[in-house]
C-alpha cells in the first residue's frame, strides 16, 4: 500500500544506496527509481551497506522511470549531474505537485534547468561531505561519515523535509548556496587530481608536489569564491586537506568513472569554476592545467 510518506530515490549509485539503506533501515517506506529495473516492475533488491566492520543488508523496492504507477510525493534525487535534467525529465509526470524534492548531487551549474522544470515543486539542495564509493550494483562502501547540509531554495525558513535517520547527520543551513559553493571547490581541488594520478583521495598526500597542485588550485578557488561575494570564511586549502584524511581509502566518483570509461561530472566542477571566472575577466591556470592534462588521458 503506498503513501505520501513514501520516498522515492532516483539513482542508486554510491549516496542514492547509502540514503536508500539509510531510511530503510530507519523504518520508511523507499523506493529506488533504477535503469537496471527496466523488465521489472517494483522488482525486489538487496542492497548492502558496508561501514567501517559493519555490514548491513536491506530489501528496497526498485522500479524503473516509466513504471511508476502512483504519484510521488517525496523524492531524492542523487544521480551525475550529467544526467540530473534527463532523469528528471523521466519522473516528471509521476512527481505531484508541491512535492518535496531533494538535490543530492556534485557540480554546480545545471540546478537551473532543474528549477525551470519543477516550478510547482518545494525542491531542497543539499551538500554532503559524506564519503561513500559504490562497489558493486546495491552495494555501497561508506568510507567516511560526514554532514549533509540542506537548504529550500527559496532561502525561506522550513521544517527539516527528512525524518530523523540514525545512520545519517542532516542538518538544516539558511545559506545552502555557499555550502554548494564550499563542495563544488572542494571537488575541484581533489575529484580531478585522484583521476589524473589514478589514486585514492589518501595518495594525493603521498608526495610534495601533488600537495603543491592541491594548493594552487584552492587558492585559485578562494580566488573566485571572493570575486563572486561568496564568503570565504574558511581556509580552501586546509578544508581540503581535512577531506582527505577523512576519506583517505575513498576513491573519488570522478576517479571510478575514469577507470570504467564514463563520463565524469568534471563540466559541472572543473569546467564549471572555470567558465565562472571566465565570465567575470579571471583565468584559473591550474584548473585549466589539470583539465588539459585529463582531456589527453581520454577523461572528459
Amino acid at each position: 500500500m503506498h503513501s505520501k510518506n513514501d520516498w522515492f530515490i532516483l539513482g542508486a549509485g554510491a549516496i542514492g544506496s547509502l540514503w536508500a539503506v539509510s531510511l530503510k533501515e530507519s523504518g520508511q517506506a523507499c523506493y529506488a527509481i533504477t535503469k537496471s529495473c527496466a523488465r521489472d516492475k517494483y522488482a525486489e533488491k538487496q542492497f548492502t551497506l558496508k561501514e567501517n566492520r559493519e555490514k548491513i543488508t536491506v530489501p528496497i523496492q526498485c522500479v524503473s522511470a516509466d513504471q511508476i504507477d502512483h504519484p510521488i510525493y517525496k523524492l531524492i534525487v542523487s544521480v551525475k549531474a550529467n544526467d540530473a535534467v534527463e532523469a528528471i525529465k523521466s519522473i516528471k509526470y509521476a512527481l505531484e505537485e508541491n512535492a518535496t524534492v531533494i538535490l543530492l548531487m556534485n557540480g554546480m551549474g545545471f540546478q537551473h534547468e532543474i528549477h525551470k522544470l519543477l516550478k510547482d515543486q518545494h525542491i531542497w539542495t543539499g551538500s554532503t561531505t559524506d564519503g561513500a564509493w559504490k562497489e558493486a550494483p546495491f552495494s555501497v562502501n561508506r568510507a567516511g561519515r560526514g554532514i549533509t547540509w540542506l537548504g529550500h531554495t527559496k532561502k525561506i525558513p522550513a521544517k527539516n523535509p527528512l525524518p530523523f535517520i540514525p545512520r545519517l547527520d542532516v542538518a538544516l543551513c539558511d545559506d545552502i548556496d555557499m555550502k554548494v559553493w564550499y563542495k563544488c571547490a572542494i571537488n575541484g581541488i581533489i575529484n580531478g587530481l585522484t583521476a589524473l594520478y589514478q589514486c585514492k583521495n589518501g595518495g594525493l598526500l603521498s608526495c610534495n608536489q601533488r600537495r603543491q597542485r592541491l594548493k594552487r588550485l584552492a587558492d585559485e578557488c578562494t580566488s573566485l569564491l571572493r570575486k563572486k561575494a561568496v564568503p570565504v570564511t574558511e581556509n580552501l586549502f586546509e578544508m581540503s586537506l581535512s577531506v582527505i584524511k577523512k576519506t583517505a581509502n575513498n576513491f573519488s566518483s570522478t576517479l571510478q568513472d575514469a577507470m570504467k570509461g564514463k563520463p565524469t561530472e568534471l563540466q559541472w566542477i572543473n569546467g564549471f569554476l572555470i567558465n565562472e571566472a571566465k565570465s567575470l575577466g579571471m583565468q584559473l591556470y591550474a584548473h585549466e592545467e589539470l583539465m588539459i592534462e585529463l582531456h589527453s588521458m581520454n577523461i572528459y
